[in-house]
């Protein structure tokens, strides 16, 4: 059986983090997350709001009928900077207390595509053919998160000992055991077992089951726990894109291409002993490291049509995605007695499987008002069926699309925009979006709604032959993690604010 994960859940993506071997609902999540906060600056700026709109080439990712809207060749290129600040409180029992801030800053080169004019006509059916090439980045996690609880009387020997017994194995003949009998999401637990000689041993057997030892542990002592983790990941695409126009009113697009994703993640927890304990047991430090990569292809089909001068309707499906990936789990673990010089010292195989990860379809639509020497308003809504998700091609598959549809339902995503004219080729920008959160229940999330927002702002200058555009994205949020997963264990909760300056430049011709 798969043991249900831990998770920290960061800005607009949640972490799957309890023994990091993949395999399950949250790394397919990982995969499916895509944000519109990483295409060109004018699209950022308007809070992601074009659906209904053209003539950008973000539009070959969010609706690519809008490439028909071009009337000249483009190419453009659009890099970016995010800050994230985290602030960390630690809850024990009914206090909580704020004990880290972490920063991380990264630089991003989110997208570069080239538009070409095939068609431009004033009369006929087909008004205007383009096809577009590009790169385009979907969705970026870069998180470093460090947390500690002090004085705590649960501990991850705890959950070690529980997950020993739930696995149903036989403690008489566990020691002969190989790593390979044990499913990778059990390994912490195992190392924690072998960690060890006859005279010292965290974790014992006592009849039939697994038990702390009381001279290790006992029940009156308390720990400080400590857990840090870093987070990398990246969801890109390289696609083929082509839209047309028919008539003045009706334009429709298609899109192809190749999605690149790529995970990691490391975890390291740290216990430690205070002095006033009486068990023997000093200090652990337990490590895990998951690196994840698929490629997967992609397919988005869309139309744009114009019923009354100045009204656009737009409607986009982009197609699930499968991807077959590549996953590499490392756990190891050393452990300290205050009666032994040296720690006690354990590690696991490199654990490597091939399996397949699908995402949900989603479905996009948006309504828009140009106001010819004015400006725009623009609205999008977009649904995502997460409960769709599915994993393949491994043992127990089953299990994890049922949790999958047990933890995940659709959401439901809204986006406003708005652009207005100032004057000397100059244009003010703003928007909001708004996502629901795609729990099933929020008390399995540590009470974590999951639901997000962002507020944006920007400016564009638009000149003859080039443009320049500039985005500002502000987006809060929270997340929660427990330690080890234990209804009763201590809570890690964070504040999470996330800063996004993008800068786009392109050439027309």
């Amino acid at each position: 059986m798969y043991m249900r994960k831990l998770i920290i859940l960061i800005t607009l993506s949640i972490v799957a983090i309890s023994s990091v071997s993949a395999q399950n609902a949250f790394d397919v999540y990982n995969y499916s997350v895509e944000n519109r906060a990483y295409a060109t600056a004018r699209v950022a700026s308007m809070g992601g709001a074009f659906t209904s709109l053209g003539a950008d080439p973000s539009a070959a990712m969010i609706n690519p009928a809008g490439l028909g809207l071009y009337r000249s060749g483009e190419l453009s290129t659009t890099m970016s900077n995010k800050w994230t600040n985290v602030n960390n409180y630690a809850t024990v029992g009914r206090n909580s207390y704020y004990n880290t801030r972490t920063e991380t800053s990264n630089f991003n080169f989110n997208n570069l595509n080239a538009v070409f004019n095939a068609v431009d006509k004033d009369y006929g059916v087909v008004r205007s053919l383009n096809f577009a090439l590009g790169y385009n980045l979907n969705h970026v996690q870069t998180m470093n998160v460090n947390s500690r609880v002090e004085n705590s009387d649960k501990i991850i020997l705890d959950h070690f000992v529980d997950q020993l017994n739930d696995k149903g194995l036989n403690p008489g003949g566990v020691s002969s055991l190989a790593y390979s009998d044990i499913s990778p999401a059990a390994w912490g637990a195992y190392n924690a077992y072998r960690n060890g000689d006859k005279t010292n041993s965290v974790i014992d057997i006592n009849g039939n089951k697994f038990e702390l030892n009381p001279s290790a542990v006992n029940s009156a002592d308390r720990f400080e726990l400590q857990h840090k983790t870093h987070i990398q990941g990246r969801n890109e695409t390289y696609n083929f894109s082509t839209g047309m126009q028919f008539g003045d009113y009706v334009n429709v697009g298609i899109s192809l291409g190749v999605a690149d994703y790529s995970y990691a993640s490391t975890v390291d927890y740290y216990e430690i002993a205070q002095k006033a304990n009486s068990g023997k047991y000093d200090a652990m430090g337990n490590y895990q490291g998951l690196v994840i990569d698929g490629i997967s292809f992609d397919f988005r089909v869309g139309v744009i049509v114009e019923p009354i001068a100045g009204l656009r309707i737009g409607a986009s499906y982009h197609a699930p995605k499968a991807a077959m990936v590549d996953e590499t789990y490392f756990s190891d673990q050393q452990i300290e007695y205050l009666d032994v010089k040296d720690p006690f010292y354990n590690e696991s195989p490199y654990s490597t499987s091939n399996y397949k990860m699908v995402s949900p379809s989603k479905m996009l639509t948006g309504i828009s008002y140009v106001i010819n020497g004015y400006g725009i308003i623009s609205f999008d809504y977009e649904r995502v069926w997460y409960n769709a998700m599915k994993v393949g091609n491994i043992d127990g598959s089953d299990i994890v699309n049922t949790d999958i549809n047990d933890t995940f339902k659709p959401t439901d995503a809204f986006y406003l925009g708005a652009e207005a004219y100032i004057g000397n080729n100059i244009f003010l920008r703003g928007g909001y979006n708004f996502t629901t959160s795609p729990f099933v229940d929020s008390a399995q999330m540590v009470g974590y709604d999951g639901s997000s927002w962002s507020v944006t702002a920007g400016l564009g200058y638009r000149a003859e032959s080039f443009y320049i555009d500039l985005a500002y994205i502000y987006s809060p949020t929270e997340s929660a993690f427990s330690y080890y997963g234990a209804v009763d264990a201590p809570i890690s909760s964070s504040e999470i604010f996330s800063h996004i300056f993008s800068f786009t430049f392109g050439w027309k011709f």
